[in-house]
């Protein structure tokens, strides 16, 4: 008798990009599911043909409960929601810590915009000083801290006393960009030791070192 599918199907491109924050959210929650690769050429005939399974908004990533028959596009709605399935959840309970847990996890994607949009990987040292200087130095990075250190001196999480998913959404992208440009959390320090701890953890050490799940 074949094996029960897990729950939960997660459908992106075999790379980080969009899908890393939900592929790191579903390891957290402990819940079963399946990272399901798709290439370009999947993708187009996904637009074309909206088999089951695929997000109303033809975009990618998508999650698909299979318990429930609900299928979700745009990371943070995803993340919200396993985040609400977890045990313990990951997603506040209350609604005022729920707003601010969005809110930061919308100015990440805010954030990973201009990552995408900018010369990082095969740009020079100078338009990586400048992404430093507009996108961190100027704009994200103050308001990371802040929001951070006013959450209990800012050497825990960014809502609340436990993790949450707004927390895996600011540690991704800031992750991936420490990689590209040298020095971005200089003069951060409390957002640098933020991401130092999430990379720390156990469940996110489990998921980098699986690239049959990471990508």
């Amino acid at each position: 008798m074949a094996a029960a599918a897990p729950r939960f199907a997660l459908r992106y491109f075999p790379f980080g990009g969009r899908g890393a924050q939900c592929r790191a959210i579903l390891h957290e929650a402990g819940v079963a599911w399946e990272n399901v690769a798709v290439n370009k050429e999947m993708f187009g005939k996904m637009r074309e043909e909206a088999p089951a399974g695929f997000a109303p908004f033809k975009s990618l990533p998508s999650l698909e409960d299979r318990e429930t028959g609900m299928v979700l596009a745009q990371g943070a709605a995803i993340m919200q929601y396993i985040g609400r399935l977890a045990t313990p959840p990951l997603t506040p309970t209350d609604a005022a810590a729920d707003a601010r847990a969005m809110e930061i996890t919308l100015a990440a994607e805010d954030l990973r915009i201009k990552f995408f949009a900018a010369p990082l990987t095969d740009g020079t040292d100078e338009d990586r000083a400048a992404f430093k200087k507009d996108h961190i130095d100027g704009r994200f990075g103050p308001a990371f801290e802040k929001l951070l250190t006013d959450n209990g001196g800012g050497d825990g999480f960014f809502v609340g006393d436990s993790l949450t998913y707004a927390d895996l959404a600011v540690w991704q992208v800031l992750d991936v960009l420490c990689g590209k440009v040298p020095g971005l959390l200089d003069g951060f320090p409390k957002l640098a030791a933020f991401v130092d701890r999430i990379n720390a953890r156990e469940s996110i050490v489990a998921l980098k070192g699986d690239r049959s799940k990471w990508f």
